[in-house]
């Protein structure tokens, strides 16, 4: 079963002020949901530049998905092992592919 993510650019918007605890991640609102996610300062042991490259890292999630996506389609079905460099594989790095598909499933199905 395929799950649906809040639609649209998503945005690291940083603290306004060094005491603020969180990043947070953003979209324009479209649907009444503007934040998706906020991401602790000093949490768990995670400094600012780790939290910054964690809201980095989720705001740019929809565009990874919709990459990944397109990539798999650009590179169709990936070839069976030991099919490597024979006229069955046209792929370079079939790994790459399964490695994208895998991905693709981790983000949308529902576990």
């Amino acid at each position: 079963m395929n799950s649906n993510h809040t639609p649209g650019h998503w945005y690291n918007v940083e603290p306004m002020t060094l005491s603020s605890p969180t990043h947070r991640v953003i979209t324009g609102g479209e649907h009444g949901i503007p934040h998706i996610a906020y991401v602790p300062r000093n949490s768990y042991g995670a400094v600012e530049e780790e939290a910054l490259a964690n809201a980095q890292l989720i705001s740019a999630a929809p565009d990874l998905l919709d990459a990944l996506k397109r990539f798999v389609t650009f590179a169709g079905e990936p070839c069976q092992p030991g099919d490597y460099g024979t006229k069955i594989c046209q792929h370079r790095d079939c790994k790459a592919v399964r490695m994208a598909q895998a991905a693709i499933t981790k983000a949308t199905e529902k576990s």
